[in-house]
């Protein structure tokens, strides 16, 4: 007996030994959720730099090739790899083995889906005097009433102080009681130079009153660039009676770019600044723009002509300066400064004319400036 159970116990690991040697290895699965390239639990727009960036990369294809918000699994025999040690699987939204412009699209179709847990983004935040998204008062109507409509240029940086970028996102945000519509029209053909690229924006985003901006380069292929961006056309709602009861009642206005993420060429992230301007509605019996005049001298700033660097004081707070040249561009601008006296270097800059514009808590106002 203690023979035969000798036996039957050989035979019965030689049968484990087999079924260990000719069972096949399944690869390892990664679970997708199509549009979610960054694998954070939301589809958004910082989504899109992902698969921008990843664009054209090929890899193991999904047996379903859906793009419903739904767990799917994919192969994890994908070999790239984002900084951040998410897998390029994850930026194939539709399954079928290479990242392009479905993949793109679907963060579109799924934008604002979410499943738990949801991993804020990061916008990180610049140095003092580092890169800007900013909006200037060029196209501003002298009166803006309901049922207005304007667009005002929005920059990054400027010609001076390009950047090297492969994408960017951003966000939009306004008082939805006032503002009905906020849009961006596209005018940067430094980033566009070539049909390489692709651009999106979602109104009304997540259900809230923003909109969400992205736009990326095909593959790693940056450019490098500043200036303008595009214009932000804004619509201002018909109804404001609640608002505006009494033709001297006035309603002030902040659009903000806000949740700013920029991305360069190794993917690595470009901490980029933003900014708020500030406008004021009228009632519909308004006739005259109340904006002081510049003449009553909104602020002081000496010395003029200046060398090296003017000094600007108000009475009021000061929130934002740029100085422009005789071309219309901004060559300097500071924001978010919150004091009522700021000292601006102007050294750098090359000898000319100039146009200062200083908007304050109670208006703006310009004043030409005589660089030595």
């Amino acid at each position: 007996m203690p023979g035969f159970m000798n036996i039957n116990l050989y035979r019965w690991l030689c049968w484990i030994g087999l079924l260990v040697i000719f069972t096949p290895v399944l690869p390892a699965q990664i679970t997708v959720y199509p549009g979610d390239a960054n694998d954070n639990g939301i589809v958004n727009n910082i989504d899109v730099l992902y698969i921008g960036y990843s664009f054209g990369t090929p890899g193991p294809s999904r047996v379903l090739t859906d793009t419903d918000f739904e767990p799917q699994e994919a192969a994890a025999a994908w070999s790239d790899f984002f900084p951040d040690g998410t897998s390029y699987a994850s930026a194939d939204a539709n399954g079928d083995g290479l990242i392009g412009t479905q993949d793109l699209l679907t963060v579109f179709r799924n934008y604002g889906a979410t499943r738990p847990p949801v991993i804020p983004d990061d916008f990180p935040e610049p140095p003092d005097g580092g890169s800007q998204l900013y909006m200037t008062e060029d196209g501003l109507p002298d009166l803006i009433q309901p049922g207005t409509s304007f667009s005002i240029p929005i920059y990054l940086n400027d010609v001076n102080n390009p950047l090297e970028l492969n994408g960017l996102a951003f966000s939009f945000e306004y008082d939805e009681q006032v503002v009905k519509e906020v849009r961006l029209e596209w005018a940067m053909d430094w980033f566009r130079a070539d049909s390489s690229w692709y651009g999106l924006q979602v109104p009304e985003a997540l259900d809230e009153p923003q909109l969400d901006i992205a736009a990326t380069r095909f593959g790693d292929n940056p450019v490098i660039g500043g200036g303008l961006l595009g214009r932000v056309n804004i619509i201002i709602e018909d109804d404001l009676i609640g608002l505006l009861p009494a033709p001297t009642d006035t309603i002030d206005v902040i659009v903000s770019i806000k949740k700013i993420r920029g991305i360069g060429k190794n993917f690595e992230p470009i901490p980029i600044g933003g900014d708020d301007y500030q406008f004021t509605v009228y009632h519909p019996d308004a006739k005259t723009n109340p904006v002081t005049d510049p003449d009553e001298r909104l602020f002081t700033v000496y010395p003029n002509p200046v060398q090296e660097e003017l000094r600007i004081e108000a009475q009021k707070i000061i929130k934002k300066i740029i100085l422009y040249d005789l071309l219309g561009r901004p060559m300097l601008v500071e924001s978010r400064l919150d004091s009522t006296e700021i000292q601006l270097p102007v050294m750098d800059l090359p000898p000319g004319l100039y146009l200062l514009q200083v908007q304050t808590e109670g208006g703006i106002s310009s004043r030409e400036i005589l660089i030595e």
